[in-house]
């Protein structure tokens, strides 16, 4: 073997060792970039369910006060038909006093 075969086979060794080296190398950083997305994918399962949590709280809180601006609503209707009661025996009262006191100026 010449000198320049043995380069030739040298350098022919050299890119063959770093193409698989580098193969080598993509595989395992492919590796852990799985193992970190798997992770990620762990921990954004489990940042959902406490969302899915908080949410089922404010839905909850959420019911409460629309079942308690109904009671409200239902609170001032009656307030509201009471006032108006009282309107109206308020003007008949006073029909009642301003026709006394004019029956009462007839007699005398």
């Amino acid at each position: 073997m010449t000198a320049v075969e043995i380069l030739d086979f040298s350098l022919k060794l050299v890119t063959l060792v770093a193409i698989i080296g580098g193969g080598g190398v993509i595989v395992f950083r492919m590796g852990r970039m799985t193992e970190k997305f798997e992770l990620i994918g762990v921990q954004q399962s489990r940042e959902i369910s406490e969302l899915k949590t908080g949410m089922s709280k404010v839905e909850g809180v959420l019911i409460a006060m629309a079942n308690q601006n109904g009671r409200i609503d239902r609170v001032e209707d009656r307030q509201s038909n009471q006032g108006a009661r009282i309107d109206s025996l308020n003007v008949r009262f006073n029909a009642l006093v301003d026709n006394s006191y004019v029956r009462t100026a007839e007699v005398a």
